[in-house]
């Protein structure tokens, strides 16, 4: 039987119980287990990351903006440096997707 896999939303705790106890139920000793559950989890992790990232540089297209002080509405380019989007014609920083 293949090695249990991390399922979506699961939280690391679980995950790594329900991995040792199937690989234990196996016969791999106890460190073995936790040593192979955390690497399945961290690489998961890092696979996860990496797809949120590229969500992120993709998502670097124009946006509908309004700002909540003044009403303007206008477009910005959002990316994953953008922390904060100033108002074009009040310069506030009020300001939220549409």
């Amino acid at each position: 039987m293949p090695i249990p896999q991390p399922k979506s939303g699961e939280e690391k705790n679980k995950y790594i119980g329900r991995c040792v106890s199937f690989l234990m139920d196996e016969g791999k000793e106890q460190k073995q287990a936790l040593a192979i559950c955390f690497s399945i989890w961290e690489k998961n992790e890092s696979i996860v990351t990496d797809k949120i990232d590229m969500f992120i540089q993709e998502a670097n297209v124009s946006t509908s903006m309004i700002c909540n002080e003044c009403g303007k509405k206008f477009k910005k380019k959002i990316g994953p440096k953008t922390f904060e989007v100033k108002c074009p014609k009040c310069g506030s920083y009020d300001t939220e997707p549409e």
